[in-house]
């Protein structure tokens, strides 16, 4: 169990005070994780990052009777996340493989225009990454839910399988597995038709830092 400390003061303190209908001790709580949050959302879902990050903090000050102190209140506010990521993505499913499509197709149009000159080569060489990086969001939104946050938490987050275990509230044998699931369902979907050896997935080429 962790118990950061947040300018001296434990969190469970604050969390406490918070709860007692203190609001500058839950504003201490949420200039604490509040940055860790909006990065990412914004990872997860790009321009409705910010409507995701005030959603999760609104639902954490209205459910603050709920927090237990069973974790650190780093790892509520992912359980937070994680369930407003549900409706999140059911919400986009739909849309998303058009739109992932449309700007594909844009941007190979664009390429196509392109001189053979340095500068258009390195504008070519950017629309190709910024095509690439729509297929790795289009394959991880056709993860399944469970298997798209643990890839998330894993290698963006650069969380232990033990925290993205207690975030999920699942056993870290189901993470363990929906990450290998995940990783492979991923290299299978972003294999370029031709090649011998299939993609290896970069958008996680290693933890970002170890998350609480």
């Amino acid at each position: 169990m962790l118990h950061d400390q947040i300018g001296g003061i434990g969190e469970y303190t604050l969390a406490r005070r918070a709860k007692q209908g203190d609001w500058l001790a839950f504003d201490e709580l949420v200039r604490a994780h509040d940055q860790f949050i909006l990065r990412l959302a914004l990872h997860l879902c790009g321009s409705d990052a910010q409507d995701l990050y005030e959603q999760v903090f609104l639902t954490a000050y209205k459910g603050l009777a709920d927090f237990r102190f069973k974790s650190s209140f780093r790892v509520w506010l992912c359980r937070i996340l994680s369930r407003v990521l549900t409706n999140y993505s059911s919400k986009n499913t739909r849309n998303q493989g058009s739109s992932v499509s449309a700007g594909t197709n844009c941007e190979q149009r664009e390429s196509a225009t392109q001189g053979r000159d340095k500068e258009s080569d390195h504008e070519e060489r950017q629309s190709l990454q910024r095509v690439e990086a729509d297929r790795i969001r289009w394959a991880l939104r056709n993860l399944d839910r469970t298997e798209w946050i643990v890839f998330e938490l894993r290698y963006y987050a650069g969380l232990r399988l033990r925290t993205i275990a207690e975030i999920l509230q699942v056993s870290e044998t189901t993470v363990t597995i929906a990450l290998c699931r995940a990783t492979r369902t991923l290299r299978h979907a972003l294999a370029v038709p031709g090649d011998d050896q299939q993609r290896i997935v970069s958008s996680g080429s290693g933890p970002a830092g170890e998350g609480p």
